[in-house]
């Protein structure tokens, strides 16, 4: 019999990568019954083609999650081979296979779970970043109107940044990543330490950004979010009821946050309610 040519290599390769059963027959040394293997396997072409994409699976893994990687260190390979037999490739694009990664920490972490609470947290705040980027969405900004009037707080509401998720964490995963990126050796305690973060692509410079917010940032930005409010209603439902009595105080502060995240690009602009 002749060997196979290289489209049928791949072709019967692919077919060993998405489908689990033809993949456990081959490796078994089984005779798969499947019609589109019906032509003989040359093994060592096999092997080298599988192990052409696990290299790229693991590049790919390595560059979406650095710290949890150096968390982990020398054992990495093994638990990066554990989450791609648990969450097999279902994607053509390479970066894609890792988007399962932080549910794979949180179902079958163990121990590293044990030895790190905060390792899927962790990984989730490294995937959005490469999730953001990615993301077909395109920023529209409009024109920020001036809140001089209550008419103004009443008729307008701020625009949310499209690219922009809030994430509420049990632990302090930006610092954590700054000590990791820092090569810096720190012990962490485990009790909890809830961090607020914004991640978002910059209008402009169209850059995923990476910002911790107060509480009053995060329930203004969760509130517009949600309900689409205008400004007489963030000021209303977030900010009034944080700020005691003071309503005068209550108002500044709220168009000194509204200003800030307009420059920061978590909002762009305004628009009529």
């Amino acid at each position: 019999m002749s060997k196979p040519s290289l489209s049928e290599i791949e072709k019967s390769f692919c077919t060993i990568v998405v489908d689990g059963k033809a993949r456990q027959q081959f490796f078994s040394g089984k005779k798969s019954k499947s019609k589109s293997e019906a032509h003989a396997l040359d093994n060592e072409a096999i092997e080298l083609y599988s192990e052409l994409i696990g290299y790229g699976h693991h590049d790919a893994i390595d560059s979406i999650y650095p710290g949890c990687a150096k968390l982990i260190g020398e054992k990495w390979d093994e638990v990066v081979d554990d989450y791609l037999q648990k969450y097999p490739p279902n994607h053509w694009r390479l970066n894609m296979i890792a988007s399962r990664f932080p549910q794979y920490v949180t179902k079958h972490g163990g121990t590293w779970l044990e030895q790190f609470p905060f390792l899927a947290e962790l990984a989730d705040y490294e995937w959005l970043e490469l999730e953001l980027m990615e993301k077909d969405i395109q920023i529209v900004c409009t024109d920020a109107c001036t809140l001089d009037s209550a008419e103004a707080f009443a008729k307008y509401g701020p625009v949310v940044n499209q690219t922009l998720v809030i994430r509420q964490y049990a632990y302090p995963i930006p610092k954590i990543v700054d000590h990791l990126e820092a090569d810096e050796l720190f012990v962490y305690q485990a009790d909890e330490d809830k961090t607020k973060v914004a991640i978002y692509r910059h209008p402009e410079t169209h850059f995923c950004k990476f910002l911790e917010l107060s509480h009053l940032a995060y329930q203004v930005i969760a509130q517009a979010q949600m309900h689409k409010s205008s400004f007489k209603d963030l000021l209303e439902k977030a900010v009034m009821p944080n700020s005691g009595s003071d309503a005068q105080d209550a108002v500044v502060k709220f168009l000194e946050l509204t200003e800030k995240l307009q420059d920061l690009g978590l909002f762009v602009g305004t628009r009529k309610i």
